[in-house]
C-alpha cells in the first residue's frame, strides 16, 4: 500500500522498490506486476513494463487493468494497432470498462481512423454520460 503514496508523490523509483518487495511475498498475484509496470511506464522504462503487464496477463488471462495499461504502454511507443488490441481484449474481458473504449479511441484517433474514434468515445459518452473525456 506505501507504493500507491510514492505513486501519488510522482516517486516512482520508491514505488518500483515497494513492488518488488510485493511480487517478492505474493508472486502469483497480477495485481503486483500491474502496479510494477505501471511504475515502469512512469519511469519510461516501457519494455520492462510490458513484460510485466504480459505476467499479469499470465497469471490471470481475464485481468482487464493488464491488457489497458499494457495498452497505453504500447501507444505510448506510438505501437498503435498493438494497444487496440489490448484495449479490444479488455473490453471483451469487461464491456463495461470505459477507460479502454476511451483510450482505443484515443488510438484510432492517432492513426486518423477517425470513424472508429467516434464510435469509442460514443462508447465511453453512453457508459457515463457525465464524462468529460469523449
Amino acid at each position: 500500500m506505501r507504493a500507491f503514496v510514492w505513486r501519488d508523490k510522482s516517486e516512482f523509483k520508491s514505488a518500483l522498490r515497494d513492488d518488488d518487495e510485493a511480487i517478492t511475498h505474493d508472486p502469483k498475484n497480477p495485481v503486483h506486476y500491474c502496479n510494477r509496470g505501471r511504475d515502469l511506464r512512469a519511469t519510461n522504462e516501457l519494455n520492462e513494463a510490458i513484460a510485466d503487464f504480459d505476467q499479469a496477463i499470465r497469471l490471470d488471462p481475464k485481468y482487464t487493468p493488464a491488457y489497458v495499461e499494457r495498452g497505453k504502454t504500447f501507444a505510448s511507443k506510438r505501437e498503435y494497432y498493438k494497444a487496440i488490441g489490448d484495449f479490444s481484449e479488455a473490453i471483451w474481458c469487461d464491456p463495461l470498462a470505459i477507460d479502454a473504449y476511451f483510450n482505443r479511441g484515443k488510438a484510432w484517433h492517432s492513426k486518423r481512423e477517425y470513424a472508429k474514434a467516434v464510435v469509442d468515445y460514443n462508447m465511453v459518452i453512453r457508459l457515463d454520460p457525465e464524462s468529460a473525456r469523449a
